[in-house]
């Protein structure tokens, strides 16, 4: 029997605490919808973020070579919470999101076959949700799905990338610039910039 199935009701309240208290890795599929949808340069929507700075110990996969050093990418704040929270409390750009945040503040294991293993509450910010849900299994697999096949092309794309930044090194030549970094990973996957709706989702 999977553990934490009463976890599948989790509702968002609305709070707003972790849009303010938690800082929200993006990758490379994130930020193209993020452009698509706010129609913004990909330097206004995040920000650079060094090892000392966030913990990157689960995902050291995420860090991306640039010439300050390796830094992992990061939604945007302002004013202490994410640049995208209004003052009512509410995300503008909600439909866009990044994967981290829609499948906050859940994470899910499933087994090879696909079957739901356990369901956990991610530890770092003591969010005030209810149970009252009604359960998607589903939405629920599909979205975790979508978010694990994301995270392995971003740190596949991040690999290449640095592969690339540290033959210029080896060769004396500047590293490649934060705005060859977007033409690369924006140009070489167009899919990148439809809405989350239409992403292809493993069966």
């Amino acid at each position: 029997m999977a553990s934490g199935l009463h976890l599948a009701r989790v509702r968002c309240t609305g709070c707003g605490d972790c849009c303010r208290g938690l800082r929200v890795p993006v990758t490379f599929a994130d930020l193209g919808r993020l452009v698509a949808a706010t129609a913004q340069a990909p330097g206004d929507l995040i920000e650079w973020a060094s090892p000392e700075q966030v913990d990157v110990t689960g995902e050291p996969s995420s860090l991306v070579l640039l010439a300050p050093g390796r830094r992992v990418m990061l939604l945007r704040h302002a004013g202490g919470a994410c640049r995208f929270l209004d003052g009512e409390d509410r995300c503008q750009i909600h439909a866009a999101r990044p994967r981290a945040c829609r499948a906050y503040p859940l994470h899910a294991t499933f087994g090879a076959r696909g079957g739901l293993k356990r369901l956990r509450v991610l530890r770092g910010l003591a969010c005030p949700f209810e149970l009252s849900a009604v359960v998607d299994w589903v939405g629920l697999r599909r979205e975790h799905q979508a978010l694990g096949a994301e995270l392995a092309a971003h740190h596949a794309a991040v690999a290449a990338w640095n592969r690339i930044q540290e033959h210029r090194r080896r060769l004396g030549r500047p590293l490649g610039s934060e705005g060859e970094l977007w033409a690369r990973v924006l140009s070489d996957q167009p899919q990148l910039s439809q809405p989350i709706s239409d992403m292809p989702m493993q069966p």
